[in-house]
């Protein structure tokens, strides 16, 4: 498979057969495997390296495949992770999906199908990263956004007032924007209904600390803080899907 830069897999699965035969049919496929056979180790694994695309077995002993699948999300929120399982266990892979698993296949395994999420996840895009706007006065929140987003996908700013933010706006386009609702110099709401003015194409959320100062406008959509880094991933998603970006 040609591309410009080599997709890099991790596989998680306590049967040496699976190992092996991924191993083997990811690295005919052009691919930087590593194999592990439980979570732990996927655990120590993700710590020291990035992964693109990880496989998961929803079956293993000690640790099973969704627990590994939410430690390995907090370490690494972008990665995605397709789940295998060999056995009925539809509400297990129906809650991996609904925190952001982006597959789930059967075994026996069909290179068809792993072949085109191979595909997908290893088509060269093109340069264009997310850009992201994040507007909050506490830089804890600020800090936390920076941290959490790869500097190779997604170009991350971040302003703590709206009249800054509105400055901004009008030079350059963002993908999508978090809001805290309570800023010093202007409401988050008003920013956002003047940012959606600027720049109808805008993704926004609001965020807060505080449920109840969202009353009224949950139809905007908002984020409580602290935050889970699922849902945040889910509106990224969103965007990626819109714009065509893997």
């Amino acid at each position: 498979m040609d591309s410009e830069k080599k997709v890099k897999v991790l596989v998680v699965d306590d049967e040496q057969r699976v190992l092996e035969f991924l191993k083997h049919l990811l690295t005919i496929e052009s691919t930087e495997v590593k194999c592990v056979k439980d979570g732990p180790k996927a655990i120590e694994a993700v710590r020291k390296e990035n992964f693109d695309l990880a496989f998961l077995d929803v079956k293993m002993p000690g640790m099973d495949g969704l627990e590994t699948f939410r430690e390995l999300r907090k370490l690494s929120p972008s990665l995605k992770c397709v789940m295998m399982t060999g056995y009925e266990v539809k509400d297990l892979l129906e809650e991996a999906r609904s925190e952001g698993a982006v597959a789930s296949i059967q075994k026996p395994l069909d290179i068809r199908q792993i072949d085109s999420l191979i595909k997908e996840y290893s088509e060269p895009s093109s340069s264009q990263k997310i850009n992201i706007l994040v507007v909050d006065d506490e830089k804890v929140v600020l800090n936390f956004f920076r941290r959490i987003f790869r500097d190779d996908i997604y170009e991350v700013t971040t302003l703590e007032t709206g009249q800054e933010t509105l400055d901004l706006a009008t030079k350059k386009q963002f993908d999508i924007a978090f809001i805290d609702i309570a800023l010093p110099d202007i409401s988050g709401v008003d920013l956002y209904l003047k940012l959606r003015k600027i720049n109808p194409d805008i993704h926004l959320m609001l965020i807060t600390g505080d449920p109840s100062r969202a009353e009224g406008v949950e139809d905007l959509g908002y984020l409580c803080k602290p935050f889970e880094i699922n849902k945040i991933f889910l509106e990224i998603d969103k965007i990626k899907s819109e714009k065509k970006i893997l």
